[in-house]
């Protein structure tokens, strides 16, 4: 096994050796054959697991050989002597009594010694092998809500916790606090991630556990290494899965319906997504999120459409009820006071198509009549009662029939003015749309509806990023949200008033899609030296060129997803463009050449969009001054992002913008 002793690269063992050798040893009359054969087998999982933390293979190798016992067993004694402070044999197995202190031998933040011997006693009363306290017993649910908030909020804490329960797992003659103890396990390593140090022996653990229990809480620990650590402890959904060892199923509801999804504890919004888009005839598309709601759903929160476990958003929720349950995770589990929705979260710039319109128009005429979405004007107001009219009655239009209407869909703002009041005004609109003749389908007003609706609310519907640090010219929060629409960015702060509410929210910055000229790469954020548990912060930079040249900095947790988002906007209106500016010039090589002539700052106007246009480093187009066409290079221009004409003051911008950047004497440019 020691491979550089026999001149072996580690490939050639993988390849090579490694069928062969426990065929061999198996041969052999040695004792230590069979403890050769489980070595290697170990030896192999920690060599990979090695491989995906970064440790050379000597690491790898003595990783896998220091820990195990004459068996080829994982030993916490072996373990102990190298991490814990107290070394002896006692202290690494299986002990109702209290501890003198942590068992890591680490350096500890304030308090955090006094949590670990906490957790240790919730711990044993978890177990079973401590009775609960006599005052305000905890719940299940509270005692592993307890250990894993304080995994989740002093990290340092997180090899100490596990550490704890390994040691109580170790020669355990209970069988049933042996078994409370894996499901113990199974919770913790659901919902944080222990440090490099430990995880290489906790997996030898855990696949030298019961079997019942082994594949279960090892596909646990995978999903967190992989996805990271949630930010909330557990949920009565992740008791049941853990005394279960299995998914559970839950119902996400949508306006035409609903669809069952398998989640296990690491289940991210971006995978429920999935799952709800192959279980339905709903096109995948983008925009949709999860939302947990209330049962009535009038109060909701988005999961997003990405990495953001739902296990985390749906703590909240329990949180709220679960008093009236008294902490019973069975009757949470059962009655769940919570929803899943799926939703139109953020709309693309532009028109996404039918596929989906039904849903989509449900969601609208929904969020009216819930408050959601509110018409300011009543001319406005008039109109969607207009064209929701046409879609419910059809084109004949009825007083008697609009009053009923009006009275079914009590949308919100129609109190601003009585029935009759309303008639007149919806019958004008009714008119003005010409819908009296039936000129449209029903499927046509609803598109005009969703259309209305994408230009007027993209403040309602916008991908909200929280807790973010925004940098704009002379300005600079530590705490805004970072809202993507179909526009663009807007970036809100709240600040104290001495109003009833004691605070009000500002737009800080905003950049529209139609005035961004760059988009910079993510690269991790600079600040102070972060620890072995903390998230890592990313940057990007957002240059802009209207009202005023502006550079934008967006630093988050989340900054990669902010990224994305906003590229997968900017690059589609782009490609969809029909409008470019010359970012240097160009002279054709003769005056009667079928090549385009122009000057830095000219508008050319695309003869198709320029994700048709551009072709081999060339495009076609008509200079907006001269009304000349022909082709140019395509490394000349800069592609103005919108699907319309920009107004001439941002056209102006960027054309100052163009002529800021240009060197002297470019005119002789080719």
């Amino acid at each position: 096994l020691r491979h550089k002793k026999c001149g072996l690269s580690l490939e050639t063992l993988a390849t090579d050796v490694a069928p062969a050798l426990p065929v061999v040893l198996q041969n052999c009359s040695s004792h230590y054959a069979a403890f050769a054969v489980c070595v290697w087998h170990k030896l192999q999982d920690h060599l990979l697991d090695c491989a995906m933390n970064g440790h050379n293979e000597s690491q790898a190798i003595d990783a896998a050989l220091a820990f195990l016992d004459d068996d080829g067993q994982p030993s916490l004694v072996k373990f102990a002597r190298k991490f814990f402070q107290d070394k002896s044999p006692a202290n690494a197995r299986y002990h109702r009594g209290a501890i003198s202190g942590p068992l890591i031998r680490q350096i500890y933040g304030d308090g955090d010694s006094d949590r670990c011997l906490s957790v240790w006693v919730t711990i044993l009363r978890f177990m079973g092998d401590l009775p609960p306290r006599k005052n305000n017993p905890l719940t299940n649910l509270e005692s592993v809500q307890l250990i894993t908030n304080i995994a989740l909020t002093r990290p340092v804490t997180r090899d100490e916790i596990i550490c704890q329960i390994l040691k109580q797992l170790t020669k355990n003659p209970n069988k049933t606090s042996h078994a409370r103890g894996w499901v113990l396990l199974a919770l913790c390593v659901g919902v944080f991630v222990p440090s490099g140090m430990l995880q290489g022996f906790l997996r030898s653990f855990i696949q030298a556990g019961p079997p019942k229990y082994r594949d279960f809480v090892l596909r646990r620990f995978d999903r967190t290494i992989a996805l990271g650590s949630r930010s909330k402890p557990i949920t009565s959904l992740d008791i049941e899965m853990a005394f279960r060892k299995t998914t559970v199923s839950i119902t996400v509801d949508h306006i035409n319906g609903q669809v069952d999804i398998d989640c296990d504890s690491q289940m991210t919004a971006q995978e429920a997504l999935e799952q709800v888009f192959e279980r339905t005839n709903l096109v995948a598309e983008a925009g949709f999120s999860i939302y947990v709601t209330t049962p009535d759903g009038d109060v909701m929160t988005s999961v997003g459409a990405g990495a953001n476990y739902l296990m985390d958003a749906i703590f909240e929720y329990e949180v709220l009820a679960s008093s009236a349950y008294n902490g019973d995770w069975q009757r949470l589990a059962q009655i769940r006071p919570w929803r899943l929705a799926l939703r139109k979260e953020v709309f693309a710039p532009w028109f996404e198509g039918v596929s989906n319109m039904g849903i989509i128009w449900d969601q609208l005429i929904d969020g009216m009549e819930r408050g959601f979405y509110i018409c300011e004007s009543d001319e406005d107001m008039a109109r969607m009662m207009a064209q929701l009219y046409y879609i419910e009655d059809g084109f004949r239009l009825d007083t008697g029939r609009l009053k009923r209407l009006l009275n079914r869909h009590d949308v919100a703002g129609i109190e601003r003015m009585s029935l009759d009041a309303w008639v007149p005004l919806v019958t004008r609109e009714f008119d003005k749309l010409a819908l009296y003749s039936k000129p449209f389908s029903a499927d046509d007003v609803k598109v005009a509806m969703i259309k209305f609706a994408r230009n007027t609310w993209f403040n309602e519907f916008a991908r909200q990023f929280l807790n973010c640090q925004v940098e704009a010219g002379d300005r600079n929060s530590n705490s805004v949200t970072v809202c993507v629409s179909c526009k663009g960015i807007h970036v809100l702060e709240v600040y104290k008033t001495t109003t009833r509410a004691g605070s009000s929210t500002q737009v800080m910055a905003r950049a529209e899609y139609a005035t961004m000229v760059d988009i910079g790469p993510v690269t991790e954020a600079e600040g102070p030296a972060r620890g072995k548990y903390d998230a890592v912060p990313y940057t990007f930079d957002i240059t802009t060129v209207h009202p005023t040249k502006q550079k934008l900095t967006i630093t988050s947790n989340e900054a990669k997803a902010i990224h994305s988002l906003v590229t997968s906007y900017y690059k589609g209106l782009t490609d969809r463009a029909k409008y470019c500016m010359a970012a240097m010039p160009y002279r054709a090589p003769s005056n009667n050449s079928s090549f385009l002539s122009f000057d830095t700052g000219d508008l050319i106007v695309l003869s198709k969009i320029w994700y048709e246009a551009e072709q081999d480093g060339w495009a076609e187009g008509i200079a907006s001054k001269t009304r000349a066409k022909g082709d140019f290079p395509s490394a000349n221009v800069i592609v103005v992002p919108s699907i319309f004409k920009p107004d001439e003051e941002i056209l102006s911008a960027f054309k100052s913008y163009l002529l800021e950047l240009a060197p002297a004497g470019d005119a002789d440019a080719i």
